[in-house]
């Protein structure tokens, strides 16, 4: 867990998950967003269980980029909605 600015000078709590993927296997690359966004909220509810039952949106969603296409997701969820 982390924190983040949210815009207006207060501290949020920020969770990261990453996938590293497969960009040979299109199963892979068409999931790996999926699975990063659930390695975060998988941190989310351990790390931080007084926001369990809190709808988070995704803040950032960051795509490293390989040969021939993405090699892994990365997203950070932050509380809101």
């Amino acid at each position: 867990m982390s924190e983040a600015d949210d815009g207006r000078g207060h501290r949020i709590h920020a969770f990261e998950g990453e996938v590293e993927i497969d960009s040979a296997e299109q199963v892979s690359i068409d999931t790996g967003l999926a699975r990063a966004i659930a390695d975060a909220a998988y941190r989310a509810y351990y790390d931080a269980p007084d926001l369990r039952n809190t709808y988070f949106e995704v803040s950032r969603i960051q795509v490293r980029v390989g040969n021939p296409g993405p090699t892994a997701y990365k997203v950070i969820i932050t509380p809101g909605g």
